[in-house]
């Protein structure tokens, strides 16, 4: 189930927001995530700045349980978007999950260094989706 308008939910919701630009990655892993509880609420960006804009707009009780980035995101890749998010207060409880196609060494500790609770690559079969899934879910059931 996808969202726009997230002003009714509170903490007690399972709420991820998730920011990826390419449509068939935000397919896959749609279906993953709800092929394991189709109880979660899952909004999508297509880019760091809206992220942020979004999660500006919520008051503490509708935060997410989970925020997951894209490392190459378009207008704020996922460590700019890490490092604002990790100013604030209201958002360093989060898990902040940072997923890319690279497994360069490089961008996973620049990710750790500022503040992903993990890095991930993403995966190239629905299986392994589903196994990611899993993890990530890991953080919030």
């Amino acid at each position: 189930m996808a969202i726009r308008n997230v002003s009714s939910l509170n903490n007690s919701d399972k709420f991820l927001m998730i920011a990826e630009d390419d449509l068939d990655d935000q397919e896959l892993l749609r279906e993953a995530l709800l092929t394991i509880d189709r109880s979660l609420h899952i909004e999508f960006l297509t880019n760091g700045k809206r992220l942020i804009e979004s999660l500006e707009n919520l008051a503490t009780a509708q935060l997410p349980q989970i925020i997951i980035l894209d490392y190459n995101i378009p207008q704020m890749n996922g460590v700019e978007v890490l490092k604002i998010l990790n100013i604030d207060e209201r958002y360093k409880h989060i898990p902040k999950l940072i997923w890319s196609t690279s497994s360069s060494y490089l961008n996973k500790t620049l990710s750790l260094q500022n503040g992903a609770t993990d890095y991930i690559v993403k995966p190239s079969d629905f299986g392994s989706f589903k196994k990611i899934a899993s993890f990530i879910l890991s953080f919030i059931l």
